[in-house]
């Protein structure tokens, strides 16, 4: 079995050819931007117009980006916890375009504990997931102009809104990546700035690609019940809605989570009904 997460991957119809330009002349900045999500959302900017910097720990997309977008995708390593260094990548970008339109806050620390979990967990857990979301914040706030259609999207999870098994560190992060959003945006309104955050559930990343043994069309057998769509999300699907955030279209759009989920929030624990009754009901 290929134990690489392309092998799994499939290619949701999008509106990518009707959005092309829309973020012309725009500045974007994405942590998190060389794998999964983060870097379909680079792309989808990309190919909407923007010029675009993928901020990663660990810079592995250059050359993928480089034969798509040419040098209007930057990939720049970065460590969002250490803030000093946020706010020297910040001013820098700022140095050449004098301006930064829309930072995505994506980097993320998947480790997950419970009842075992060590101060050290949560604390590696809190540094990248909300204190690395801050750092970033606190680093482009300074760049964003007032009246230049500024945004900043936060990546939450469906894990900081229900309850998982073994996940208090993991879903603890995302909870409070959603309460942030909220304060965010009230204390930006000034500057013009709108905040908003996604709630993605499972997509076909590298990281639940791991988690699946690389074996999609096996493990979806067992997701699929959990989703009214029936399936995972691919993550061209999730960056579809980050960039969306940041677009005029969502100009009215501030303090929010956005549900990426299939329906998942909306089912019951009857899953889609296929081994239900229910009284009134005819089969």
């Amino acid at each position: 079995m290929s134990m690489d997460w392309n092998t799994g991957r499939r290619f949701p119809k999008l509106n990518v050819e009707e959005t092309k330009g829309r973020f012309k002349d725009y500045v974007v900045l994405v942590t998190g931007g060389c794998s999964g999500i983060g870097k379909a959302a680079v792309e989808r900017f990309a190919s909407d117009g923007a010029t675009v910097y993928a901020l990663d720990i660990r810079v592995q997309a250059e050359e993928d980006f480089m034969k798509a977008f040419g040098k209007r995708v930057k990939c720049i390593q970065l460590d969002v916890t250490d803030g000093e260094k946020c706010k020297e990548v910040a001013a820098d970008i700022a140095s050449r375009h004098n301006i930064i339109h829309t930072l995505v806050n994506n980097a993320a620390y998947f480790g997950s504990k419970g009842i075992t979990a060590t101060r050290d967990d949560w604390i590696k857990s809190f540094d990248v997931n909300v204190i690395g979301y801050s750092n970033m914040t606190q680093a482009v706030v300074p760049y964003m102009k007032n009246g230049a259609d500024c945004s900043i999207v936060n990546m939450s999870s469906i894990s900081g809104l229900r309850a998982q098994p073994m996940r208090w560190t993991y879903s603890a992060t995302k909870g409070g990546i959603c309460s942030m959003t909220k304060c965010m945006a009230l204390d930006l309104r000034e500057n013009g700035i709108r905040v908003n955050c996604v709630s993605p559930s499972w997509a076909w990343s590298p990281e639940v690609a791991k988690a699946a043994n690389y074996d999609r069309e096996k493990s979806e057998e067992t997701w699929q019940r959990f989703f009214i769509n029936g399936r995972l999300a691919e993550v061209e699907e999730v960056a579809a809605v980050i960039v969306f955030l940041a677009s005029r279209d969502a100009s009215y759009i501030t303090g929010s989570d956005i549900p990426v989920c299939g329906g998942y929030l909306a089912i019951g624990p009857e899953q889609r009904g296929e081994n239900s009754s229910f009284a009134g009901t005819e089969y």
